[in-house]
């Protein structure tokens, strides 16, 4: 992979570097339970699709959170991506960040919309985000690439998962990350969330 250089990196806010101290303090749980028999992995169509006759818009999230150390440090990378479904429009917008030594670097963040699909919670690529699509729909790396700069990251076996109480799926699983000519192994946090904006009663 070709080296790269990133603009200087800037401090996470504390409400987004508290989320992922909560998020990566999941995945050291699951990644310490018993071995389990565990289900079939989620594909790219993420959380189910809830069945509403009526709604403002339905939205879809799905987070791919990669977590690691390197010497002394910690290493995140972090995939948020969130479609919101209206009757007549899609929505969509997806952010990467690379998280070393405390200091945070958004390097991806794009909005964009499309036509109405019948997998509305499917994950689509778009400039330099790229997906690599596994047997069964399931996806098994995420992949930037722009203009010379790559960062990749890889799902591997399931570690565990559960669901949540209002419909997320979460999965932990084994994963690496290659960063430039580096290879970095860790831990891979892939959540999917529905949810329904449903508009209020008139008189």
């Amino acid at each position: 992979m070709t080296p790269h250089t990133r603009p200087p990196g800037v401090r996470a806010p504390r409400k987004r570097a508290h989320v992922f101290g909560c998020l990566m303090s999941l995945v050291l749980l699951a990644a310490c339970s018993p071995d389990e028999e565990q289900p079939a992995r989620s594909t790219n169509s993420g959380a189910s699709e809830a069945e509403v006759g009526n709604f403002t818009a339905r939205i879809y999230e799905r987070n791919v959170v990669f977590a690691s150390a390197v010497g002394d440090s910690a290493f995140f990378v972090p995939w948020m991506i969130q479609t919101v479904e209206r009757p007549d429009t899609m929505e969509r917008q997806a952010e990467g960040w690379l998280a070393r030594g405390g200091v945070w670097d958004g390097f991806f963040s794009e909005r964009w919309g499309g036509p109405v699909l019948r997998s509305p919670a499917r994950i689509l690529p778009y400039g330099g985000l790229q997906l690599l699509i596994g047997d069964g729909d399931v996806i098994d790396g995420v992949v930037f690439e722009d203009s010379g700069r790559s960062l990749e990251v890889f799902l591997d076996e399931v570690a565990s998962s559960w669901a949540g109480p209002r419909g997320e799926r979460f999965e932990v699983l084994t994963g690496s990350a290659y960063l430039a000519d580096q290879r970095i192994d860790g831990m891979v946090l892939d959540m999917a969330r529905t949810s329904i904006d449903v508009p209020q009663g008139g008189d």
